[in-house]
């Protein structure tokens, strides 16, 4: 809805002559960091926004001096308890509490006012007056300026200084649109202008973006559970300190193994006068963790860190380890500044987190299909890596029949006799868990091995077309990784007890348990795929009609890592095959990885995450850089 700009009904004698009264509201409409009210650059165009023009303003949805956080019981809830914590933030109420965060609106002076002269500033639309904040700069204080608010002539005659915030981030409910109308009224005459806004949307990082702080999943103190996510932890902690990042490890104390599976590091920005103002935003994924929610919203959000809940609930495709974003780049026309993202869908069911995507815009989402793998998550077979090239990025993908040939070519060369996984016991290891003890030739002379990787290559090809469609990537902008993958019902010979890799609810409690005084299992112990929650029976439905394939990831899956600069990469080690004192996986591992000018660091993960159907990119999360616009 527009408004005529600076309109005036003046009631004059018939031969009366009177200069018209004029209003004049402003923003940043053209995205500079600062409001012109002494030029003319932000006139143009601003009862109007676009994706080039118009004002932004964020969500101020921090968490200042813990207000929030602190309240929240220092015990997580039951599994099914749900916690709506979106309900406390810093743009709870009607009090400004973050005014760092508040997007700069003036009006300029009228002069000329009578002292009867009065004024107000509203937002038009009844569901974005109900989402929208508008505050009164009044010396260091910042007041409330309600729907009702009457500003004096003399506030008038010096000019508004206003400040705009959101109490939510966009939904499918809002689309973050808001128009402040301004108004004055002056001896029978009344003037109005109006200036369209536009909260931020909320993104999702890219790997262009440099990594600043990882997180990983420390469950000291929950647990009589050893030693391989302990010792996984320490010795992720290692690499980063070897690779110089700057910040340290971040320690995340909660019972979930998977923390790439329960949030995913957003951000939400607009111009500042200094650069982009950013408020990091942590999108919780669109399940039933709420023990790991509970830890996010308690002790993640400050000043400068808040957190979006979700109120539907989905299982393994909600699982953030199936959200990757292509970094930025443009075709056919359109661009995309903050990249695009990308969820795989299984049985042609997206997960709710796409509605959420959907509704940021700036970062349309792109559909895949994961029907083919169990967990059904993007990162097990692709990823996108910086790269010095025109395009600024390649695409990273798993090739299933490159570890074929690696194995055949092994055999064929008289080694079929070489164990095929080469990872030796650990002394962290527990007494009573076994490793593989399967040769070359016995993974070869598996039923339909073959053919399993034939069916996982083609899967994986037709996800490869759809990113070419949807990119314009090209195959010399694609680099394969050897790897191979295996349904899981038909796992190698020797696999850990059941009680050490996963939990089931309601199972009976060990009595090693009970001694330590623990009163019921370690939900920890869940797999990446059962701590995502259980499938809809629609779901499952679809899936046994289907009677489709599902595989895993063979050996401990490389390209689902962590990228930790533009020429260090993470990567579980994959204890292939060693002939000649080589590993002959991670050798071809690292040449594919050196046609991107990287150099890759390898971490055991194989009882701390493999055997429970995750690798290291499941086990971690990352904070990375947010300097870049999306305008």
């Amino acid at each position: 809805m527009h408004f005529l700009r600076n309109t005036a009904a003046l009631t004059l004698g018939l031969f009366g002559a009177s200069q018209a009264l004029e209003a004049t509201i402003l923003a940043d409409t053209n995205r500079d960091g600062k409001v012109d009210a002494a030029g003319k650059s932000d006139h143009a165009g601003r009862d109007s926004w676009n994706e080039s023009s118009g004002a932004i303003f964020l969500a101020n949805i921090g968490d200042s001096d813990r207000r929030c956080s602190s309240k929240i019981p220092q015990d997580p809830p039951s599994y099914d308890a749900a916690v709506d914590y979106n309900l406390c933030n810093d743009a709870t109420g009607d009090i400004q509490r973050n005014p760092k965060y508040l997007a700069p609106v003036l009006t300029l002076p009228i002069p000329s006012l009578s002292d009867s002269a009065t004024g107000s500033v509203v937002v038009v639309d009844k569901t974005a007056a109900s989402k929208v904040r508008v505050f009164l700069k009044d010396g260091a204080r910042w007041d409330y300026v309600a729907s009702n608010y009457t500003f004096t002539a003399e506030q008038l005659r010096q000019g508004l200084s206003l400040g705009v915030d959101a109490r939510e981030v966009r939904t499918a409910d809002w689309d973050g649109r808001a128009t402040l109308r301004f108004s004055v009224k002056d001896q029978g005459a009344e003037a109005q202008d109006s200036i369209a806004m536009r909260v931020a949307p909320v993104l999702t990082h890219h790997h262009s973006q440099l990594a600043e702080q990882v997180f990983v999943t420390d469950p000291r103190g929950f647990t009589v559970f050893p030693d391989s996510e302990n010792v996984f932890a320490d010795d992720l902690a290692k690499v980063l300190t070897e690779v110089g990042m700057k910040k340290p490890l971040y320690r995340v104390n909660v019972t979930d193994t998977w923390t790439q599976d329960f949030f995913e590091a957003g951000y939400t920005t607009m111009p500042g006068p200094e650069g982009p103002l950013v408020l990091r935003v942590m999108i919780a994924s669109a399940q039933k963790r709420f023990d790991a929610y509970h830890w996010l919203f308690r002790e993640m959000r400050s000043d400068t860190v808040g957190a979006v809940l979700h109120s539907t609930y989905g299982h393994t495709t909600d699982s953030t380890g199936n959200l990757e974003t292509v970094p930025p780049y443009s075709l056919n026309g359109k661009s995309y500044p903050a990249g695009r993202t990308v969820m795989g869908s299984q049985f042609g069911e997206k997960p709710e987190m796409v509605k959420f995507l959907d509704a940021q815009e700036v970062q349309a989402p792109i559909e895949i299909d994961t029907t083919w793998l169990e967990v059904g998550h993007t990162d097990e077979f692709m990823q996108f890596l910086p790269a010095k090239s025109e395009r600024g990025w390649v695409m990273m993908v798993d090739d299933p029949l490159a570890g074929l040939a690696l194995l055949q070519e092994a055999q064929k060369n008289g080694n079929g006799k070489v164990r095929a996984l080469s990872r030796a016991t650990l002394s962290t290891d527990w007494a009573d868990t076994c490793l593989p003890t399967d040769s070359i030739d016995d993974v070869l002379s598996r039923a339909n091995f073959t053919e399993i990787q034939q069916y996982c290559y083609d899967s994986i090809k037709a996800n490869i077309d759809i990113l070419k469609r949807e990119t314009g990537i090209t195959d010399r902008e694609i680099i394969r990784v050897p790897a191979l993958f295996h349904p899981r019902n038909n796992t190698l010979r020797c696999d850990p007890p059941r009680n050490y890799t996963y939990w089931t609810p309601g199972a009976p409690i060990q009595e090693e348990w009970k001694a330590k005084g623990k009163e019921q299992q370690d939900p920890r112990r869940l797999s990446v795929l059962e701590a995502a929650g259980p499938r809809p029976a629609s779901t499952i439905a679809k899936r046994d009609a289907a009677e489709a394939l599902q595989v895993g990831a063979f050996y401990p899956g490389c390209i689902n890592g962590v990228v930790l600069s533009n020429t260090e990469y993470l990567a579980p080690n994959p204890w292939g095959p060693v002939i000649d004192g080589k590993d002959i996986l991670a050798a071809a591992v690292n040449a594919a990885y050196a046609k991107a000018n990287y150099t890759v660091h390898y971490m055991d993960d194989w009882f701390s995450h493999h055997v429970q159907s995750g690798e290291v990119h499941c086990g971690t999360n990352v904070l990375r850089e947010t300097s870049a616009k999306w305008w």
